[in-house]
């Protein structure tokens, strides 16, 4: 086990100590208007990323209007990253479960079929909140994802997610196709996040108006085994959790090549697109989701830092 390991695993735990010593609506506070404010002026995670991101999402925005922007990014990532360690709380809970308060998404129209179902999902709104959505309501949902190099923080992010119960399995994005395959052949739930960057395996598609090379995975599974595909977001808005999914009307394909996978790919990241802009700030603008556009440090001026 490395040092550093155990370091960084010490402070996830340190840090989940000192939020959890305070009442919800404190450690609310303290991620947007504390942590936020640490990571806009002392720690900018990612900045130069995220604000050439902006500039690929928005390329009429002036420099001004997307720094506001970035302190908004930032105060909601600070937010996500304080109330993770809160979300088991009661009271918490309610406000999760009340996400879906008609109980349009109860019936999981999606297995109907008996061919499991393919839900595309995204960094965006409140996506420890998501997780937390679908095993409160006993959906049986296994989430592709890609395994931390720390085992220890790895281990304790898994083990969170499990106070909502156990309903949720996570699979390693190395298992493989067959892997993959099970799950649907269940009947149950597979979860892909479709929004960060392939660069060695990806397809090319259109994404923002700029090449993205998206994962294959959810195109070429539905191609297999016909699942419906669904996009699914959960999101804040007017201070409430929403959560929303949508089933993608695809063609019927007689082939699996390039050219199917790459529509079917397309498709997705428009709707994608819609999403996002809806409430860009709680979009994850941190990740490197195109190419060749990020060699420029961005630095800010004293009174840029006061926006």
């Amino acid at each position: 086990m490395k040092i550093k390991h155990i370091f960084e695993y010490s402070l996830v735990r340190l840090i989940g100590f000192i939020f959890q010593l305070f009442p919800t609506s404190i450690v609310e506070w303290l991620g947007r208007n504390v942590l936020g404010a640490l990571l806009w002026y002392v720690i900018p995670y990612r900045f130069s990323v995220a604000f050439h991101n902006l500039g690929v999402v928005f390329p009429e925005m002036s420099r001004n209007n997307k720094l506001k922007m970035m302190r908004e990014i930032y105060s909601h990532y600070g937010y996500v990253f304080a109330t993770y360690y809160v979300m088991h709380r009661q009271s918490f809970r309610k406000r999760i479960l009340a996400a879906d308060l008609e109980g349009k998404y109860k019936t999981h129209r999606g297995l109907e079929e008996g061919k499991g179902s393919i839900y595309c999902v995204t960094h965006y709104g409140h996506w420890e909140a998501f997780i937390a959505f679908f095993t409160m309501n006993s959906y049986p949902f296994t989430g592709i994802y890609k395994i931390q190099r720390n085992p220890l923080t790895d281990k304790y992010f898994i083990k969170h997610r499990e106070k909502f119960g156990l309903s949720i399995k996570h699979l390693s994005s190395k298992a493989g196709t067959k892997a993959f395959s099970e799950i649907l052949n269940k009947n149950e739930i597979l979860g892909i996040a479709i929004d960060q960057n392939f660069r060695k395996k990806g397809i090319s598609v259109q994404f923002f108006g700029r090449e993205f090379k998206a994962a294959r995975g959810a195109a070429l599974l539905y191609l297999r085994h016909k699942s419906p595909v669904f996009l699914s977001t959960f999101y804040i808005e007017n201070k409430q959790f929403i959560y929303e999914e949508k089933k993608i009307d695809l063609p019927e394909y007689h082939e699996m090549n390039n050219e199917t996978v790459t529509d079917i790919m397309q498709r997705l990241m428009e709707e994608t697109e819609i999403t996002i802009l809806k409430h860009p700030e709680q979009w994850l603008w941190f990740h490197k989701v195109w190419q060749d556009i990020y060699s420029e440090k961005i630095k800010r001026s004293w009174r840029e830092y006061l926006i």
